[in-house]
């Protein structure tokens, strides 16, 4: 038993485009006899004797037609491929590494503090409630880091103490700011 290599389907981020989208050379370096465009279609002809011929023709989006073998793709197609192609760089893969952590993060945030239901409305009062569940959030996960590292029961009352300091700090500051929007 073997290790059979499964084909891969070519599509048009396969192809060479050119700046202004159309394709110069097919995966296996054919160029389009013709290539043309329609509002937000485009059109590249290739020869059907190369394509006939073609090694991977079985696996290609290229389809036969009376005259040439056509490959038909719209603006969207076009700017998907150059998308998907952007996506396989090192450069794309570096930035988008460290998604994953932010994303578990805010997931957290929501999770543990609710932060997409706040009770206040205004800039003022929304970001400083976000950044109360934010500092209440890097509480708990320094008292967590502190009971997976020591086993301390201390770990229990910095997270009791730290949350009800966050509470009171924050009925505090919203009681002060409902009375100064009351005044003016």
């Amino acid at each position: 038993m073997g290790y059979q290599k499964q084909n891969k389907a070519i599509n048009l981020s396969d192809f060479e485009i050119s700046d202004d989208g159309r394709v110069c050379n097919c995966p296996k370096g054919n160029t389009p006899i013709r290539s043309k465009k329609n509002k937000n279609r485009h059109t590249a002809m290739f020869d059907s004797k190369k394509c006939e011929n073609c090694p991977i023709k079985s696996n290609c989006c290229v389809k036969q037609g009376k005259k040439y073998h056509y490959l038909r793709y719209s603006d969207k197609d076009l700017r998907l491929s150059i998308r998907k192609k952007y996506e396989q760089t090192d450069i794309f893969k570096e930035r988008y590494r460290w998604r994953a952590g932010v994303e578990a993060t805010m997931s957290e945030l929501d999770r543990r503090t609710g932060i997409k239901h706040l009770r206040v409305r205004g800039i003022n009062a929304v970001r400083l409630s976000a950044i109360l569940k934010a500092v209440g959030l890097n509480i708990l996960r320094a008292a967590a880091a502190e009971v997976a590292e020591n086993n301390s029961k201390y770990a229990f009352f910095l997270i009791n103490f730290a949350l009800l300091t966050l509470i009171i700090a924050e009925k505090v500051f919203f009681k002060n700011f409902q009375r100064s929007k009351m005044c003016c």
